[in-house]
């Protein structure tokens, strides 16, 4: 049964969109690409725990190795060795 009522609609003035929203440095391209079944259960037992999807994990943790600060990842290598090194003679 169709209703005869007409709904009001309200339309904004304010664009939701930003400027680069469509910019192309945004966007994805589907590609084939061969992983390890240990390397792909990992990734989605974490989004499993953490409710992302696990492509975008593997986006982020691609992205994040691209794109990590050298002098930053040596420190945290450091520190681990350390806590590792001093973990063992205490």
């Amino acid at each position: 049964m169709k209703s005869s009522r007409k709904k009001d609609i309200e339309y904004g003035d304010k664009d939701l969109l930003e400027a680069d929203e469509f910019d192309p440095k945004f966007g994805k391209e589907r590609i084939t690409l061969f992983l390890d079944q240990q390397v792909v259960d990992a990734f989605r037992s974490q989004a499993k725990a953490s409710g992302v999807k696990y492509q975008t994990l593997i986006r982020e943790a691609l992205r994040d190795l691209i794109y990590q600060d050298p002098k930053n990842d040596l420190e945290d290598r450091l520190k681990k060795l350390e806590a590792v090194v001093f973990k063992k003679r205490a």
